[in-house]
């Protein structure tokens, strides 16, 4: 059996803050100041960075995963 996982991309956070506006607090516009916006830039660009790290993290377990495999593999080849 095959099994594809697709993940949907986060809402950015001003998405959600306009859902929030809209569907809780009953808004029909939400208007954002120019400090709120850099505030919102400030948390995007957090997630990039941690989404960047824990990418970086997850391929350097897997290769030391495989470094391990491949010596364990030459260890026991040269001992038979």
């Amino acid at each position: 059996m095959k099994y594809s996982f697709k993940s949907q991309p986060a809402p950015k956070p001003i998405t959600k803050t306009q859902k929030i506006a809209t569907k809780i607090y009953g808004a029909e516009k939400v208007e954002y100041t120019d400090e709120a916006m850099e505030e919102i830039k400030k948390i995007e660009n957090g997630i990039k960075k941690i989404n960047e790290g824990g990418i970086k993290g997850t391929n350097c377990q897997i290769f030391v995963e495989i470094m391990i495999k491949v010596i364990i593999f030459n260890v026991l080849a040269l001992i038979f």
